[in-house]
């Protein structure tokens, strides 16, 4: 028997083995998992004149070109059941946004922002955009204020800085107010749902470790533009971010934070960290070939500490010359999304040429999109000899238990038990009565014969799950409000079958 313990507090939502925070002990291995590339890549590439930058005031800038999530973002608006990818047409040129009825076939249509184009910002020659950072907020009190953005621009007469933008269709933008406090480009927007509050990751430089981020949060979002709001340390690059053999570093012996996007997912903080392993913005200027950039993983339990727990390239580039995912590779704002099995993590890369051919670092932006299971960040697995996991123990709250598990139907099984404080199986809901699942799915709900109301009696009372796997892979679990799977948790940056920021209504798997 275990000696009772302190129950852990359950945040609603799938429960994700990416660490060790809900576990008390196993024997199951812990596997970290790769999204794959939709076939379909490059999703969108520089076709317009817009994204061709050949109307850019500066002749420096005429070789760039992109049709890219520069930072920007993809989120699912449920008003009208369309994806929505706001980009950089160009590059420091016009903000533009294209939408998808299946978040893989983007269509550019009209606006009239700028007659003829699907522009949302124009471009101007003294207020040139450099990251534009959009967020639908689902819980908005003014239906004006919907749509939610940071802009950082370059102007000669206002000077360099950041401003809050907000919009009711994601379309027509109005500038609110501008940042007090100093951030630099790169910087984003999203909302820290763990936290309750609009953040801002924001670049900045350090002595030694070059690009690091910041963190500024406030309640209200235009709260972020007070001198107040003041950005803290946050998170850089750290030892296990090794130099790419293929790229000299840019600082010896280390590389740098480029951006960090940031979504709740589930009852995670889920942060995509864009690693940049060099050269120098010179040496990438004078070759004419893109900067570095490869996307990892980090999670937060609590909104603000990071946990990374794999330093594995999460989304990497080719390297090759010739290749649209040459280099450059960065997460879009809103992080992910969830289409129905899957999750969907856009980012942008770049050639570096042109479309006349023209060489350059920032020619050739492309939006492109890589897939993984849902849940599918980490799995604790078993292979031909039975493993177990138990949980540690925490308070339930729920009718049903679901698990995302893949279970080989031919010799492998998943069951679980309930288990009291002490360590004692509930009589009802013992190893023994549990119905064996042998099957692959996102949403399997555990049953034990004879269990009708069971687990809605224990409401409010410390349990642990402990559950026993042969030949299968279990990636989460979670306590379900009734039959549908419905697990209350964050949903990120939405997706078909979702109303709003949480699963609230049984949606997809």
């Amino acid at each position: 028997m275990h000696p009772p313990a302190p129950a852990v507090r359950l945040r609603p939502g799938r429960q994700l083995f990416v660490d060790d925070a809900l576990i008390e002990g196993t024997t199951l291995t812990r596997t970290f998992h790769r999204p794959e590339r939709c076939p379909d890549n490059p999703l969108l590439v520089p076709e317009t004149r817009l994204e061709s930058n050949r109307d850019h005031a500066d002749p420096a800038w005429r070789a760039a070109s992109g049709a890219c999530p520069f930072d920007d973002g993809v989120f699912f608006d449920p008003a009208d059941g369309r994806f929505k990818l706001w980009y950089s047409a160009g590059h420091r040129f016009a903000t533009a946004l294209a939408t998808s009825p299946d978040g893989i076939r983007w269509e550019r249509h009209p606006l009239d922002v700028v007659p003829g184009t699907n522009a949302v910002l124009a471009y101007e020659p003294d207020s040139s955009r450099d990251s534009f950072s959009p967020w639908l907020d689902h819980a908005a009190d003014r239906e004006d204020e919907r749509f939610k953005a940071f802009l950082y621009a370059r102007s000669r007469a206002r000077g360099d800085g950041g401003w809050l933008l907000t919009s009711p269709d994601g379309v027509h933008w109005r500038r609110r107010a501008r940042v007090a406090a100093p951030v630099g480009d790169n910087t984003g927007l999203f909302y820290n749902a763990l936290r309750g509050t609009w953040a801002l990751s924001v670049r900045r430089g350090l002595p030694g470790r070059g690009r690091v981020r910041y963190y500024a949060e406030h309640e209200d979002f235009l709260g972020l533009a007070a001198p107040g709001a003041a950005p803290e340390y946050w998170a850089g690059a750290d030892a296990e971010d090794t130099p790419d053999p293929d790229v000299p570093p840019e600082i010896p012996g280390t590389t740098q934070l480029y951006g960090v996007s940031a979504v709740a997912y589930e009852s995670l903080l889920l942060g995509l960290f864009t690693v940049h392993y060099g050269p120098h913005n010179r040496d990438c200027a004078t070759l004419g070939t893109p900067k570095l950039t490869q996307v990892k993983l980090a999670f937060s339990r609590d909104g603000r500490r990071w946990s990374r727990p794999d330093h594995g390239v999460f989304i990497g580039a080719t390297k090759r010359a010739g290749d649209w995912d040459r280099g450059y590779v960065r997460a879009a704002g809103g992080g992910c999304l969830v289409a129905g099995d899957r999750l969907h993590f856009y980012y942008c890369a770049f050639s570096g040429l042109a479309p006349d051919g023209a060489r350059h670092m920032y020619a050739g932006g492309s939006t492109h999109l890589a897939r993984l299971r849902r849940d599918g960040f980490a799995s604790m697995d078993a292979g031909a000899s039975p493993g177990a996991l138990t949980t540690r123990p925490f308070r339930w709250d729920g009718e049903c238990l679901f698990v995302n598990a893949d279970v080989d139907p031919a010799g492998g099984e998943l069951r679980a038990e309930v288990l009291d404080e002490r360590g004692a199986a509930y009589a009802p809901l013992a190893l023994e009565r549990c119905l064996p699942i042998r099957e692959d799915g996102t949403r399997l709900r555990v049953r034990w014969r004879g269990e009708e109301g069971a687990l809605a009696r224990l409401a409010g009372r410390p349990v642990r799950l402990r559950f026993r796997l042969t030949r299968g892979r279990l990636y989460a679990f979670w306590p379900g409000p009734d039959r549908r799977g419905a697990s209350l948790g964050f949903v990120a940056a939405g997706g078909p079958g979702f109303a709003g920021a949480t699963d609230r209504q049984g949606g997809p798997a």
